[in-house]
């Protein structure tokens, strides 16, 4: 005579996963997320190299930017180190 499962687990398979894809719904949302987050893009790059990327976002009346350079300490030279690092504090220091 075959092995039966307790009540409890069928109880817990009923109630908890009524269907067996429903484990794959919070993965399919986590890999539509990024997809969303690109929809409305507009990029654009100026003739000195200076790329321009806005993406909308009406949910706030609020406007934020951002500047990043290609630029760091990686690029500094023997004898000259810390030159990015300062330039980093009088751009959000002023």
């Amino acid at each position: 005579m075959p092995a039966r499962e307790p009540d409890t687990v069928k109880f817990y398979q009923k109630q908890f996963m009524p269907m067996p894809y429903a484990r794959l719904i919070p993965l399919l949302l986590a890999l539509a997320a990024p997809l969303a987050a690109l929809a409305d893009t507009f990029e654009q790059q100026l003739a000195n190299g200076l790329r321009i990327i806005v993406k909308e976002d009406h949910r706030a009346p609020t406007v934020a930017h951002m500047v990043w350079y290609r630029a760091g300490s990686m690029d500094e030279t023997n004898g000259r180190t810390g030159v990015a690092h300062v330039l980093e504090h009088m751009m959000f220091k002023g």
